[in-house]
């Protein structure tokens, strides 16, 4: 196997994980709204038991399986077993989080334990750390976690990108909603809060933005189903 093309598809697929995932797991720390399947994972964790990361893999998982049954594609394989190296690298994350700012994520948040500037801070940060991962490897076509893969999915439908992606979020952010309220009202504002609309209306744009940018830079037009 040539080695110079192993080398071009390994640095996107690695750097767009990390970015992503730090993206994630800072959102979920920030305590002032993650993305809506965060959220619920962050919901499921506390409810049921399980880390953060093995509830975004069940939820992903779930995901994975209906892609496979609407696709028939061996492909959603592989972003199951990216969804294994997510769910891993959102814990690790999560944990990096906890001993910079001296917290526990199951019990507060850096808003909470830190203060609205720290925690707003984090969050703004991970909002565009989010975007920029999700970007970089729709960009380079790398493999995608389910929910991203889903997401691309329904976007062939709906011809935006960003449409699907609202789409998407809003019936996790339901989801989340439903769970929230199982387990108390006071849990639900640790991740459903003012920052989760801004994940929910803006992250599609955003990335639609990046990816816009990317095909001027390049010169061609991307072969992902997003205009």
């Amino acid at each position: 196997m040539d080695i110079k093309k192993i080398i071009k598809f390994s640095i996107p697929q690695i750097l767009g994980t990390l970015i992503f995932t730090l993206g994630v797991a800072g959102l979920v720390a920030a305590g002032l709204g993650s993305g809506p399947i965060d959220a619920a994972a962050y919901f499921a964790s506390v409810l049921l038991g399980l880390t953060q990361g093995s509830w975004t893999f069940i939820l992903n998982g779930l995901l994975a399986i209906t892609l496979l049954i609407a696709t028939k594609n061996l492909k959603v394989f592989l972003n199951i077993i990216m969804l294994l190296v997510l769910s891993v690298l959102i814990d690790f994350w999560i944990g990096i989080y906890e001993n910079i700012f001296s917290f526990d994520v199951i019990n507060t948040t850096i808003n909470n334990n830190n203060g609205f500037v720290s925690g707003l801070s984090v969050a703004i940060f991970s909002f565009f750390m989010v975007a920029f991962g999700v970007s970089i490897l729709i960009n380079f076509k790398s493999i995608l976690s389910p929910l991203d893969a889903f997401t691309v999915f329904v976007s062939k439908f709906t011809k935006k990108y960003f449409i699907a992606k609202i789409l998407v979020d809003t019936t996790f952010l339901v989801i989340a909603l439903i769970l929230g309220f199982i387990i108390g009202t006071s849990y639900i504002t640790k991740q459903i809060n003012f920052f989760s609309l801004i994940i929910v209306f803006g992250t599609g744009p955003v990335i639609n933005m990046l990816l816009d940018l990317y095909k001027k830079m390049k010169g061609e037009k991307l072969n992902v189903g997003i205009e």
